[in-house]
């Protein structure tokens, strides 16, 4: 009899750990995916999109509810807030939320259709937009000095990468994966790796002498940690989340002084870190006199002759430094 009972006991105690086991928390299931993806992806500006936009979008409604319980109305009420004023990021959050139900789907954590399918599933619900390409909202040239003196003001890790980010006019991602082993102090030039250019192709930035001290400024504080600007909480990689908080928080404060605050005119929308890159474009091509690739090539666009693009990484390399020189001066006059 008690050899009956022990072995009831027994099975008992297996039913309640396998359903512990299935009960998992969509969270829980996200933070293995993520562990996974960070094995696959090259790019780690993408490996910290999926963290960040989770983390500010999903998680505080669905973080801590088992996974085999949530339905597709669900998913639909944390998007609908941000499926039309950013719809890329909401399509991108999608696909990434339907990656984390098929892990759940094939550890059994869940079981039927994955609910964050888009075609006859969450189409219906949210329903298409159609894409419209808008260039992301700059700041007019001659705005540029008073807000890197606004910028100068700022103390923290942020407003550094954001000015480094101005006078190096490369992309956020590019900046938040920068390392220190990268830096060329002696020949002032960045290296990029090619896996971390949208061109895939090794990128060479003349850094000026203002980028330099800026540089310089932080290294004390953060040589000895993975990335030049790494993010306060942790010591990873800063989001996009992180800059365009504090953009906003420094248009609000400039609002409240001339009612007008840090608006592209063209677009009447809040700048963005991207902008800047079309800032420097459109100076270059109105105060300067420097040829068209000299000033493409400063972007990282991808050139469409290959042979073109070589001869720019070299031969012009003198000319971008001297174009980058004089927009770091024309970015911090007084």
């Amino acid at each position: 009899m008690a050899l009956i009972q022990l072995r009831i006991n027994r099975n008992n105690l297996s039913k309640l750990h396998i359903q512990k086991l299935r009960d998992k928390t969509f969270i829980e299931c996200a933070k293995v995916v993520i562990a996974n993806k960070t094995r696959e992806l090259k790019n780690e500006k993408h490996i910290g999109q999926w963290t960040s936009t989770l983390e500010t979008y999903i998680y505080p409604t669905l973080g801590d509810i088992s996974i085999g319980t949530i339905t597709k109305v669900d998913i639909a009420e944390v998007l609908r807030p941000i499926w039309i004023e950013k719809n890329e990021t909401a399509r991108r959050i999608r696909g990434r939320i339907e990656t984390i139900f098929d892990y759940a789907k094939a550890m059994g954590y869940f079981v039927g259709d994955n609910p964050a399918e888009w075609n006859g599933n969450l189409e219906p619900i949210l329903g298409n937009l159609k894409q419209e390409s808008r260039p992301h909202p700059s700041l007019p040239y001659d705005q540029v000095a008073e807000f890197i003196q606004h910028l100068r003001q700022k103390k923290g890790i942020s407003p550094k990468a954001l000015e480094f980010a101005i006078l190096t006019a490369c992309r956020s991602g590019e900046i938040f994966g920068a390392k220190w082993q990268e830096i060329n102090f002696k020949s002032k030039v960045w290296i990029i790796p090619k896996e971390r250019m949208k061109a895939e192709k090794e990128h060479r930035v003349p850094l000026s002498q203002e980028a330099i001290a800026l540089l310089e400024s932080i290294k004390p504080y953060t040589q000895l940690q993975d990335f030049i600007f790494p993010a306060p909480r942790g010591g990873g990689m800063l989001s996009d989340m992180s800059l365009t908080t504090f953009i906003k928080r420094m248009h609000e404060q400039k609002f409240k002084e001339n009612g007008i605050g840090y608006i592209d005119p063209k677009q009447n929308r809040v700048i963005t870190t991207h902008g800047f890159r079309s800032t420097i474009r459109d100076w270059s091509a109105d105060k300067t006199d420097y040829p068209r690739e000299v000033c493409e090539h400063v972007l990282a666009y991808k050139l469409p002759d290959e042979v073109e693009a070589a001869y720019l990484r070299g031969a012009y390399l003198e000319k971008r430094k001297n174009l980058m020189a004089d927009w770091a001066k024309f970015c911090t006059r007084n």
